[in-house]
């Protein structure tokens, strides 16, 4: 028979190359399935700082800009509704696995794109809190209607609404404008950074890109 003239060296080898191949074919079953899971990930993270950066700029063309040259700015600006964006926290955990393709900075500037955003969110709350609570009772004591031109000087403005509430909302306010345009342009790069990252390491696989043409002008 022909198993007769089979050396146990050749059936060693065989053995270990079913070994071999089923080990081989396992370890790049796992890499696949890692590279899907970061993968998804990464999007997932770009899916959420868009999502921030629509808000950002909705909040910016309908809010800010309209009255950012307005002589009281800091009144002129209507309070918003209360923001809760808790769904769409960034995950920094998540990109642990840019460390491995020497991109572990866009860990970080990613960490501080969200708290920008989470600052702008908490500002927008503090900001709407005082101008409806303390702003708005005032302005209706002294007469004035929703609407109407608010003409007055800032010494005028501050012995009618007193210093302290003058004081806190134009601080507030300058606050901020600032921070929201500084977050709409951060939120672009990292945007930009990410999706760029994205395509370097998985070159063979679809990174979402959605093609944010930047800010309004």
């Amino acid at each position: 028979m022909i198993t007769d003239y089979i050396s146990p060296a050749t059936t060693l080898f065989a053995t270990f190359l079913g070994a071999w191949l089923a080990f081989f074919f396992q370890n790049r079953r796992e890499k696949e399935k890692d590279s899907d899971a970061n993968r998804a990930a990464l999007n997932k993270v770009q899916i959420n700082l868009t999502q921030q950066l629509n808000s950002l700029t909705i909040f910016n063309r309908d809010f800010i800009k309209p009255y950012k040259e307005h002589p009281v700015s800091w009144i002129a600006i209507p309070a918003a509704p209360y923001r809760d964006y808790s769904k769409v926290q960034i995950d920094g955990g998540s990109l642990v696995f840019l460390i491995e393709n020497n991109a572990s900075d866009l860990i970080s500037k990613t960490l501080v794109v969200e708290e920008k955003f989470q600052e702008v969110m908490n500002l927008i709350n503090l900001r709407s809190e005082v101008h409806v609570g303390r702003l708005q009772p005032k302005l209706e004591e002294i007469g004035f209607r929703e609407g109407e031109p608010f003409d007055v000087t800032m010494e005028e403005a501050q012995e009618m609404l007193g210093v302290r509430l003058v004081t806190e909302l134009k601080r507030l306010t300058a606050g901020l404008v600032s921070i929201t345009e500084d977050a709409i342009q951060s939120h672009e790069e990292i945007i930009r950074e990410l999706n760029e990252c994205g395509k370097e390491i998985f070159p063979k696989k679809r990174v979402l890109s959605f093609g944010y043409k930047g800010r309004e002008e």
